[in-house]
């Protein structure tokens, strides 16, 4: 399964369609995943939002786009109810 939020990738329009009705969760290796944009659970890929050493998200100030970082491994992917909140 592979779920984006880039609306030029492959997995946007399944992402597309469980908004707003299903939280998606990454997970990479058993651990959840935050500032996620990308999840391939069949190529075991994720491509997040880099962080800052304070856990912000890294910006390229000259670009004035988001820093992203792609991650490697077992992949999957849950749906949660999204009028919960998300665990901390």
């Amino acid at each position: 399964m592979r779920l984006s939020t880039y609306e030029d990738d492959p997995g946007y329009k399944a992402w597309k369609a469980l908004q707003p009705h299903l939280r998606c969760v990454a997970y990479l290796g058993g651990v959840r995943q935050k500032t996620v944009f990308m999840a391939d659970t069949e190529e075991g890929t994720i491509v997040k939002a880099a962080l800052e050493a304070d856990g912000s998200i890294k910006v390229d100030r000259d670009k004035g786009e988001i820093v992203t970082e792609t991650l490697m491994g077992t992949v999957t992917i849950e749906f949660e109810d999204p009028s919960k909140p998300e665990p901390v």
